[in-house]
């Protein structure tokens, strides 16, 4: 009976293993097939080891549940968090969003938004440099709209740093035309 009660439990705990990588793996493919769908969004996260002195990724809970940091959502509900000026800003016309912050002297972040069209991406972009051009640096490449802010205790060093990461992501997915 002991020996079938192993047998039993051993079973058990491979099929508990086997079902975990089936998940693991179906997330993977569903990230990969995200990024590729979406490969502005995908290029946004510096390694971590490039980032400035002092300058580490935000820990915490993010503001919806299901975001993550320094990832890419195709949730709607996470799509226009952030307030509802800026949910106004931006309009409904998204397919995904990404999403990071970091933490220096105060904190500072990276949204991007793939909007279905390029027009919608130009009206939110234009929006967005309305309302917070003194506080946000916007990006529009495509389809795509960046967004790169930072709280007031933030040095310029990192938003620097972060600023010309995300020009060079722009200038490298949307090379110049002759």
């Amino acid at each position: 009976m002991r020996r079938r009660w192993n047998l039993l439990s051993v079973l058990a705990d491979f099929l508990v293993l086997c079902l975990f990588a089936i998940l693991v793996f179906d997330l993977k493919a569903a990230d990969e097939a995200t990024a590729e769908r979406f490969p502005l969004l995908a290029r946004l996260t510096p390694p971590e080891t490039a980032l400035p002195r002092d300058c580490s990724v935000a820990k915490g809970t993010p503001p919806v549940e299901g975001l993550q940091n320094r990832s890419i959502t195709t949730n709607p509900r996470a799509f226009l968090f952030v307030d509802h000026q800026l949910t106004e800003q931006v309009g409904t016309n998204i397919q995904a969003m990404y999403y990071a912050v970091y933490k220096e002297q105060g904190e500072l972040g990276i949204f991007g938004w793939a909007f279905k069209t390029e027009a919608a991406a130009r009206q939110a972009r234009d929006k967005l440099v309305e309302q917070y051009g003194t506080r946000f640096r916007v990006w529009l490449s495509k389809q795509y709209v960046l967004c790169l802010w930072r709280d007031t205790g933030t040095t310029d060093e990192c938003f620097q740093y972060f600023a010309a990461f995300l020009q060079k992501r722009v200038e490298d997915f949307a090379p110049a035309r002759n």
